[in-house]
């Protein structure tokens, strides 16, 4: 029973604490050490290192234009939505950035314009301004789990976000009240596609009666939902194992 229970605490290990380590080191409680950048200059920062056709730089954060940052790329001045990419279906933030950017010109003092006669220009600070703040640092743990899922797993930057997302939502809960199995359950099916209680089950069933098929066939299923092969599934649940 205690091989069982050990196994159990595997599959509950990855559903509900995984990337919780990750999230934990991310977020500046692990080696090494937090980062002092804005999310905008992250933002930057990320593009430019996906994009090595040219040199990105960060010029204006915040804007008038609400969510939008002007970016030198080293021949010419855009303004870009940064936060909307979020919700965008493109590829990553180089396929964003080519069909979203603005182009714009200095307009002195200061000032960008696009073509419309939009400006950009850094705003003074407001209360509203303390709720995007908020939302800015949100993004910015996001990306830094994200940045580590993407390099530690192999997850791709869609689904490395989206798990990231998932377990600063997980966190928020914890913190507010006691989660209880049907919570577990549910993230547990959101990261895995699976359930905490099927994939207990299965572990059992592979203990007991020697029959791996259904716990594979899960491992299968999180490997799919994940864009991982079964092999990095193992590993991943392994390293759990091991915290």
């Amino acid at each position: 029973m205690a091989r069982i229970f050990w196994q159990s605490k595997i599959i509950r290990g990855v559903a509900v604490a995984v990337i919780g380590a990750v999230a934990v080191s991310a977020c500046g409680g692990g080696g090494g050490g937090g980062s002092s950048l804005t999310y905008a200059e992250s933002w930057v920062k990320s593009l430019d290192t996906q994009d090595t056709q040219y040199n990105y730089r960060l010029v204006k954060d915040p804007t008038k234009q609400s969510g939008y940052v002007v970016v030198d790329d080293g021949y010419n001045y855009y303004a870009i939505d940064i936060h909307s990419s979020r919700e965008s279906q493109y590829f990553d933030r180089v396929d964003y950035f080519d069909h979203e950017a603005i182009r714009v010109t200095y307009a002195g003092n200061g000032y960008y314009s696009d073509y419309y006669g939009n400006l950009y220009e850094t705003t003074t600070g407001t209360g509203k301004d303390l709720e995007k703040a908020a939302a800015f640092v949100e993004d910015l743990k996001a990306d830094k789990i994200a940045d580590q899922l993407i390099a530690d797993y192999g997850l791709s930057e869609k689904r490395g976000l989206q798990v990231a997302k998932l377990t600063l939502e997980w966190s928020k809960l914890k913190k507010k009240r006691s989660v209880t199995d049907a919570d577990a359950d549910a993230f547990s099916t959101e990261i895995l596609g699976f359930s905490l209680n099927d994939g207990i089950k299965a572990v059992k069933k592979a203990q007991l009666e020697g029959e791996t098929s259904d716990l594979n066939a899960l491992i299968d299923r999180a490997a799919d939902e994940n864009g991982l092969s079964p092999e990095q599934v193992g590993d991943l649940i392994r390293k759990f194992a091991q915290q």
